[in-house]
């Protein structure tokens, strides 16, 4: 499985079903937050835009402006 290969991109699709509500997946911002952040640790463009996205919001976890 991609995501279990730490795949940055898998990661990242991961984190929008929790945010978009995909297909047998509630809405979750706090675990989107954390697929987003490691598909960023991975190196994920996609994903370094939502975790900036995130903190900036405090969407899934506090605002934190300067991280964002």
């Amino acid at each position: 499985m991609a995501v279990n290969n730490n795949n940055g991109v898998a990661l990242h699709k991961l984190g929008e079903f929790y945010e978009l509500l995909g297909k047998g997946v509630d809405e979750n911002k706090i675990r989107a937050f954390a697929f987003y952040k490691e598909a960023a640790e991975k190196g994920n463009m996609n994903g370094k835009y939502k975790l900036g996205y995130y903190y900036e919001r405090g969407f899934g976890t506090y605002a934190d402006t300067k991280k964002a």
